[in-house]
């Protein structure tokens, strides 16, 4: 009996020292691994660090006088439409430039009618693919098709285009694209 009683006291003792033995790995165990990083830190450290720095430095030393010079465009802007508001242009049917779509030309030729105009629009639109809503006048039409394939509009918006300027146009656009 007593045998039985010392062996479970010596069972309980390396039970003892097992949990201690478990718990001292676990802290050195947990010692190497810090250790272990602080050193491939120290390694890395002069591959690493002076890269950053340089980079970290050109960004700081680029992104302050973009940021000058955007804040200023800004400011410009905003100064320059307190100055100078944009009115708003009203778009008005223009009988002027309906009547010379009946009318003769300088050259004694029958000029082409509106629809005729139009039938050409329609045509280039389809063409390239233009989806965009159509305009109340043939001559918005004609601008936004020459910006949508990246040309500049030959003609202000405040000059009147009679139908010879704009079957012109037409042409003109129709050759850009590669249509007669």
């Amino acid at each position: 009996m007593e045998q039985e009683i010392q062996s479970e006291e010596s069972e309980q003792e390396n039970q003892q020292n097992y949990k201690q033995d478990k718990e001292w790995g676990r802290w050195v165990g947990s010692i190497v691994r810090k250790v272990a990083i602080v050193g491939a830190t120290a390694v890395a450290a002069p591959v690493v660090i002076p890269p950053v720095i340089v980079l970290s430095t050109l960004g700081g030393a680029f992104c302050v006088p973009f940021g000058v010079y955007l804040g200023t465009v800004a400011l410009t802007d905003k100064f320059m439409n307190y100055l100078l508001p944009e009115e708003q242009l009203e778009e008005e049917p223009n009988e002027e430039l309906d009547a010379w779509f009946d009318e003769e030309n300088e050259d004694n030729q029958v000029a082409c009618t509106e629809e005729e105009i139009w039938q050409q629009i329609e045509l280039i639109r389809a063409i390239i693919g233009y989806k965009d809503p159509l305009h109340t006048s043939c001559l918005e039409e004609l601008r936004a098709i020459f910006i949508f394939i990246g040309i500049e509009f030959p003609f202000d918006s405040n000059i009147l285009v009679g139908c010879v300027d704009l079957r012109d146009n037409i042409q003109l656009l129709k050759s850009f694209i590669g249509v007669e």
